[in-house]
């Protein structure tokens, strides 16, 4: 059987050395944590100055801190205000006296952290992500590099979920495959309580919709291939559609899942949530069962809801670890082979 062995502890003492220098007595767990929450903190501030890499040096009353960037100007400011300014943050951190240094690195081309970090924050910015490798890898190679392997992951066609309620709206993706998170779209929060419940005529469900249920099929099949738009889906509450958000929040499938009871607190820069959310069979279309013939998937005869399988998914801030049952990446259907046409102009269905 092969042996892996650590890439940067192959190196040690090599072509690398350690990115922590200290000796931590009894204190070592305590100053494990501290690195931590150094880096944490200082890649979270220089997030836009290209950090490759932060070393740590410590003596008895002085944390000596070496930040490797390309950007060096971003962090020393206009007369040294800014690297003075960071100083006294990072003192508040550590409660000891902190030591900045600041290491330019030349050719950020041919640094690995760098380059990955530039892709990422060019899909972030909706860059085609192949254009962004094929950038990447030009840019490193003329630069003088011998040879270039990048490896990436997750959902990068800007594909997501969008969960449709009578009031405040969230926004569903999935980061790297690991499952869904998510993210705040409306103002307040938001509250899915059973569809037998909810009266959205009492003020005591003022921010809260209903959970998704499934009516008769007949009826849903009717609302696929209706031409006239008078007649209803038979999937209602808090439903859950496919989008594709470079394509201007073009439907890729519709009733993908609904919600069951759920609660979501949040802003525009963090989401807290407890959700139910019952998935349907990948073999499915606005949530009928399909079936494989010579000329494609079609639906099954007489129509019928598909299979669905519920899912818990749990995220209460950092310092409570995520919980959710994990859930691989649903490939999208093709809704090009249906007839019915679908709004391409809108990403959230009222």
């Amino acid at each position: 059987m092969g042996q892996k062995c650590n890439p940067i502890s192959n190196r040690l003492g090599i072509v690398r050395g350690w990115d922590s220098n200290w000796f931590g007595g009894k204190n070592f767990g305590d100053n494990i944590l501290e690195d931590s929450k150094i880096r944490k903190y200082l890649n979270t501030r220089l997030a836009k100055a290209s950090v490759s890499k932060i070393v740590i040096e410590r003596t008895l009353k002085l944390v000596t801190i070496t930040v490797c960037t390309a950007r060096p100007g971003l962090i020393i400011g206009k007369g040294g205000q800014e690297v003075d300014k960071l100083k006294e943050e990072l003192k508040k951190v550590t409660d000891k006296d902190v030591q900045i240094n600041i290491y330019e690195i030349k050719r950020p081309e041919l640094d690995a952290v760098i380059v990955a970090n530039n892709i990422a924050r060019q899909i972030e910015g909706k860059i085609a992500y192949r254009r962004a490798i094929k950038t990447a890898i030009a840019n490193t190679m003329r630069s003088g590099a011998e040879g270039i392997k990048i490896q990436i992951s997750g959902r990068l066609n800007g594909a997501g979920y969008i969960m449709t309620a009578e009031g405040t709206a969230w926004l569903i993706t999935d980061d790297l495959g690991k499952g869904p998170n998510f993210h705040y779209l409306g103002m307040g929060s938001l509250e899915i309580v059973p569809a037998n419940e909810f009266n959205p005529m009492d003020t005591a469900y003022a921010g809260c919709a209903a959970t998704g249920t499934l009516g008769d099929a007949k009826q849903q099949w009717a609302w696929v291939t209706d031409t006239t738009d008078l007649v209803e889906p038979a999937c209602v509450g808090t439903v859950i559609d496919a989008v594709d958000f470079n394509a201007g929040g073009k439907y890729l499938q519709m009733f993908s899942g609904y919600a069951g009871p759920s609660i979501f607190v949040g802003d525009e820069t963090s989401a807290l949530y407890m959700a139910n959310v019952a998935w349907f069979d990948y073999y499915s279309a606005y949530g009928l069962t399909l079936v494989e013939t010579p000329e494609g998937y079609n639906f099954k005869q007489p129509v019928e809801w598909a299979k669905t399988t519920n899912y818990y998914y749990e995220y209460l801030g950092e310092e409570a670890a995520p919980k959710y049952v994990a859930k691989e990446v649903r490939p999208m259907q093709d809704i090009r082979k249906f007839n019915r046409a679908l709004p391409t102009d809108v990403m959230i269905k009222k």
